[in-house]
Order: structure tokens, then C-alpha cells, then sequence
């Protein structure tokens, strides 16, 4: 992975992290909450989330144009492998991303997903 994939991550990361930061207040109540009814928290994670999102299906994109125009032989090569674990970390983050529902999902569940999400990615990057 090149250096301005590996900072558009890093920025992936950011829009998720201040996702997390949305969700700080409903975690802070006591109960299971959802972050139905408070419409400003709402919008600011859906918002990050979606920026998040649309990051790593660019850098998804651009990793598998790479690989697939990589040379056989290096694409069967350990670069190759890491390459393609990057990519199927970040469709798995996607793929967690578009099944999160802020409607109705519980808050502590939200934030756990956030944290793997960015755990992933990291990972990716690596």
C-alpha cells in the first residue's frame, strides 16, 4: 500500500473515531440507548460514518486496480497476499459500516463496531 492510501486511511480513521466521539453522550445515560430522538448526534455519525465509508471504498478500489495489474508472478508473491488482505480488511469494515444502523442499533453495540472497524483498518495499513 502506497503512502497516500495509507493517509487516506489514517483519514478513514479520524471520520470513525469522531463518530465514536458522536455517541459519547448516549453511552454516558444509563439503560441501552439508541441514538433515535437525538437528531444532531445522529446526523454527526451517519455523517463520519458515510465520509469513513466512502474513503475505503476508494482505497478498496484503487488496491484492487493495483493488484490486478500487478504481474502474475508478484501477485502470487507475499507483496501480492498483502495486498489482497488489505483489500478484504477494508471490504469487511465496508461491509460493517453499511450494516450499522444508528436508528435502532444500542450505542455500546455502535461503538464496539467502531473500534474493531479502526482496529481493521490498522490493520490493512500495516
Amino acid at each position: 500500500m502506497n503512502k497516500k492510501r495509507r493517509e487516506q486511511l489514517s483519514k478513514a480513521i479520524g471520520y470513525l473515531e469522531k463518530a465514536r466521539l458522536a455517541l459519547g453522550p448516549a453511552l454516558d445515560a444509563a439503560g441501552d440507548n439508541t441514538l433515535d430522538g437525538d437528531v444532531g448526534a445522529l446526523a454527526e455519525f451517519t455523517g463520519a460514518r458515510d465520509s469513513a465509508r466512502k474513503i475505503l471504498e476508494d482505497c478498496r478500489d484503487e488496491e484492487q486496480e493495483y493488484l490486478d495489474n500487478m504481474p502474475e508472478a508478484m501477485a502470487e508473491s507475499e507483496k501480492g497476499e498483502a495486498v489482497q488482505n488489505a483489500i478484504e480488511k477494508m471490504e469487511e469494515v465496508i461491509s460493517w459500516l453499511e450494516e450499522m444502523n444508528p436508528d435502532s442499533d444500542e450505542v455500546a453495540d455502535l461503538d464496539s463496531n467502531l473500534e474493531d472497524a479502526i482496529d481493521c483498518i490498522n490493520e490493512a495499513s500495516a
